[in-house]
């Protein structure tokens, strides 16, 4: 009887401990953990299930120590490039890959938390060493990408550029910097060589805190990383100089309308400089008409038979060779067709009568007026 007691008054025990430790438990897996999670993180989405806010709580709660400790990257300032497309999970482990994070669970579990994870905005995004996971999880979904959407079309002159940099406020007054390109690419000694030609067309995630001539350099920057690391021996090939051959750009870049042209029209320009004949470009003529009247229509300009007698250094149908700078800044369709130009006999071109934007090219000054539309 004494031993049936005893392990009666054991197994009492034993219920009443594991009752404790039971009811302990879910005080903390219920109650002390979550406020725990709660006090780092506020409050759940609102449409976080129960049971999965109670399990991500739990995972959140041992991995704390990694939302509170500031990421570990190389430099000052890096860029992560969350591409559309991308699901939240994707995206997560493209910061582990690029060593942003050392686990995508940890900021996975954070958007799951707050309900985020659906809101992942793909962009670019810059990246300090002093962000934690919390910031950096809040930051891809509030679009916060500490850049300025910036873009211009190839083609444009340095002043349509000004305006619209004033306009999205990166430059507070863009049309007073009158910059020559060695203030950017301090290798190129030639202070009297101007920047217009060599502002590299195209979309720019720029940096906040990017101001003034600094945005400028960006443009700049890019437009020599963009070409291609032959592209002096190519030039040369051709007889010309690097501002020689941006120059030339500018203008087949507002000739051409199907870019499948470009190569041709090259060539014909080229072929025009050979022999010693006025290259009579019509856009050289509306830059130097544009220039005088100061805008602020640059190229909706129709010409006239007393522009074609305009006195300017840019008018083409009165000078020899090339103006003196580039009339636009070229995209890399003009800027390799100068360097890879169609080899031919053509001489002269004119607009196609059907109103397609191609040309037709012809040899002799006849065939040329003869391909005149009626």
């Amino acid at each position: 009887m004494d031993n049936i007691r005893k392990m009666k008054i054991w197994l009492s025990i034993t219920i009443f401990l594991v009752t404790i430790f039971f009811i302990i438990s879910i005080v903390i897996f219920f109650y002390y953990i979550p406020l725990s999670v709660k006090t780092s993180y506020a409050d759940p989405g609102e449409d976080v299930a129960f049971s999965r806010y109670i399990l991500i709580s739990a995972k959140l709660f041992f991995r704390s120590r990694l939302h509170q400790e500031a990421l570990t990257i190389n430099s000052q300032v890096e860029t992560f490039i969350a591409k559309s497309g991308r699901t939240a999970a994707e995206i997560a482990f493209d910061l582990e890959n690029e060593g942003f994070i050392s686990d995508a669970e940890d900021i996975m579990l954070y958007w799951e938390y707050k309900g985020l994870d659906r809101f992942v905005r793909d962009g670019v995004y810059l990246i300090e060493p002093n962000l934690t996971i919390q910031q950096l999880g809040d930051r891809l979904t509030n679009g916060e990408t500490g850049y300025t959407t910036f873009a211009f079309l190839a083609g444009w002159r340095k002043e349509e550029v000004d305006v619209l940099l004033s306009q999205s406020g990166l430059v507070e007054s863009a049309t007073d910097l009158d910059l020559s390109l060695d203030y950017c690419r301090t290798e190129i000694s030639d202070g009297n060589i101007g920047i217009e030609g060599f502002l590299y067309p195209g979309s720019y995630q720029i940096p906040d805190s990017t101001t003034g001539e600094a945005v400028y350099c960006l443009f700049i920057d890019a437009f020599f990383s963009s070409l291609p690391e032959d592209y002096l021996t190519m030039i040369a090939g051709q007889g010309l100089d690097l501002f020689e051959a941006v120059t030339l750009a500018s203008i087949v870049e507002k000739e051409m309308v199907d870019k499948s042209e470009a190569a041709r029209i090259a060539g014909i320009f080229l072929n025009r400089l050979s022999v010693g004949m006025p290259l009579q470009s019509d856009p050289t003529v509306q830059y130097a008409v544009a220039s005088k009247s100061g805008g602020p229509d640059w190229w909706n300009i129709k010409i006239t038979r007393e522009d074609l007698q305009i006195d300017s250094p840019y008018n083409t149908y009165r000078i020899d060779g090339l103006p003196p700078s580039p009339i636009c800044n070229p995209g890399m369709t003009a800027l390799m067709a100068i360097a890879n130009p169609e080899v031919h006999d053509y001489f002269y071109f004119r607009a196609a009568c059907d109103n397609s934007g191609r040309h037709v090219f012809s040899e002799t000054y006849e065939q040329h007026l003869a391909a005149g539309c009626n």
